[in-house]
């Protein structure tokens, strides 16, 4: 996931700022083409993550194996139009959000931290 992660995020970083891509892709239903990333090398990945730049290379090669990651020249890898629709990967978003919620929802019972209005 933090592979995947960083490359995905390196492929839409430079239009992330841009209000019409942002509203265009709000919906984890639309598919971003491989001509609408900008590809990322494994280099950039490890110092990106810290991991080492092997671990990245063969998780790498392994996420292409699965259709996950595409690579379009030498050193030049994006993810795989629609593989972020997925079952497993929807799954795993609403898995996060769900414990995001239950995360937040036991800090305000146990007043680890409140909800307060804006100032107004």
């Amino acid at each position: 996931m933090i592979i995947t992660g960083a490359i995905g995020l390196a492929g839409i970083e430079h239009k992330i700022r841009d209000p019409d891509f942002r509203l265009r892709f709000a919906s984890i239903d639309v598919v971003l083409g491989l001509d609408g990333q900008r590809g990322t090398n494994a280099m950039s990945i490890a110092a990106a993550t810290g991991l080492p730049r092997e671990t990245v290379r063969r998780k790498i090669k392994r996420l292409i194996e699965m259709g996950i990651v595409a690579r379009r020249d030498s050193g030049d890898y994006v993810l795989q139009p629609g593989a972020l629709q997925s079952a497993p990967f929807v799954r795993a978003i609403f898995e996060i959000f769900e414990q995001t919620v239950r995360m937040i929802n036991e800090c305000i019972e146990n007043e680890i931290f409140a909800v307060l209005p804006p100032d107004g």
